[in-house]
């Protein structure tokens, strides 16, 4: 098994307002009861991602831990609604079962009972709020993959389902191999000042 030193740091987004925010994914096992306990003001949809969880990791062949599992989702103060948390949830409990080793990762998408990653939303939003600091390597669903491109400088890796992550995730150097080398083309509207100096003149001649 890897050693610690380098363990991967998982992140996901919450959407929210304009931006959103980034949040950070901690996953630790404890003795006790098998059971998830999520902490971090997580609604009533993100605690039942605890069925989604087991049922993936078994339906994909991976070994869900028979110890406790207590999962932080901060800034705790942050309330958390959406599904785009699904895949990094999964992935912080894999990463401390495997010790991933590998740079800061952004990780988005919605997990299905039997293991497959779904699209959502957000995604464009979340990798230019993950670049910001300096979080470039990107985890989404195989049908965001040009969405997550589109920020510019970032690393992505698409999936399909949940042991395909953990597969590319225990070779990180060599997994996150579509690359975007340049900042995405402005959307603004360049004015031409001359064009309109004429087309002014020429509609006060009119008159």
């Amino acid at each position: 098994m890897p050693g610690t030193d380098n363990k991967l740091v998982v992140h996901s987004y919450e959407p929210f307002g304009y931006e959103g925010a980034l949040l950070s994914v901690e996953t630790d096992f404890r003795r006790g009861i098998p059971s998830v306990d999520i902490v971090g003001l997580a609604d009533g949809s993100i605690r039942s991602v605890q069925e989604r969880l087991i049922a993936a990791f078994r339906n994909q062949g991976l070994e869900f831990p028979s110890e406790r599992v207590l999962m932080s989702l901060s800034p705790a103060d942050l309330k958390k609604e959406s599904s785009c948390t699904d895949l990094a949830m999964a992935v912080s409990i894999l990463n401390e079962q495997n010790n991933y080793e590998g740079k800061p990762v952004l990780v988005m998408g919605e997990l299905d009972v039997n293991g497959t990653v779904r699209p959502v939303k957000g995604v464009a939003a979340a990798v230019q709020v993950a670049k910001s600091l300096d979080i470039t390597n990107i985890v989404v669903p195989d049908a965001n993959m040009n969405e997550a491109l589109s920020a510019g400088g970032v690393k992505v890796l698409p999936v399909s389902n949940l042991s395909e992550v953990h597969e590319k995730l225990l070779d990180f150097e060599k997994s996150f191999v579509i690359e975007s080398q340049n900042e995405p083309e402005s959307n603004s509207v360049t004015f031409d000042e001359e064009k309109i100096d004429e087309l002014l003149e020429r509609d006060f001649n009119k008159a």
